[in-house]
């Protein structure tokens, strides 16, 4: 698959240049993207749907149990802080969180178009491709966003961006 050759070029550079300094705003953008409804909480509806998005099939009732250990104040809904030791546990007891992604900022921002514009476009994307020496085409690019587009909208965001990466 076209995109998969293109990513692991990509993927292992900027693998390559994590730091360990800690970032809270895109583990913002992702609860925000789990909590459809926007209540502050997550339901087990919501990460069950999210999860099916990121291709990880899970059972209402397995979604329920998982949340179950993280739902400290036991309401059945985890909020933010929650959320965040859920994402944790998840990366192999917390390395994953406090990780940082100040390189995979810096190449999200090298790949915008437009300064400050907070999306990168399949024009953005070949250009940084290139700088790598992967040549692509208008069109792959062109693909490899809509693979990992959530929202339609043409363009990565940042959250959809440490998705691809990941």
């Amino acid at each position: 698959m076209a995109t998969s050759l293109g990513f692991s070029k990509l993927s292992k550079w900027f693998s390559n240049k994590r730091t360990s300094s800690t970032k809270t705003r895109e583990f913002e953008e992702a609860f925000r993207l789990f909590d459809a409804n926007g209540d502050g909480k997550i339901s087990s509806e919501e990460l069950k749907y999210c999860l099916s998005c990121f291709g990880e099939e899970i059972s209402l009732s397995g979604a329920q149990a998982a949340m179950k250990d993280f739902d400290l104040d036991d309401d059945g809904l985890l909020d933010y802080e929650e959320f965040l030791r859920l994402v944790k546990v998840s990366n192999g007891g917390g390395g994953g969180v406090d990780d940082d992604d100040d390189d995979l900022k810096k190449a999200f921002e090298m790949m915008e178009v437009e300064k400050g514009a907070g999306c990168i476009t399949a024009c953005g994307l070949k250009r940084m491709m290139r700088r790598l020496g992967e040549e692509k085409t208008d069109e792959e690019c062109a693909a490899m966003i809509r693979a990992f587009d959530l929202d339609g909208n043409g363009v990565l965001d940042y959250y959809e961006f440490l998705r691809m990466m990941s």
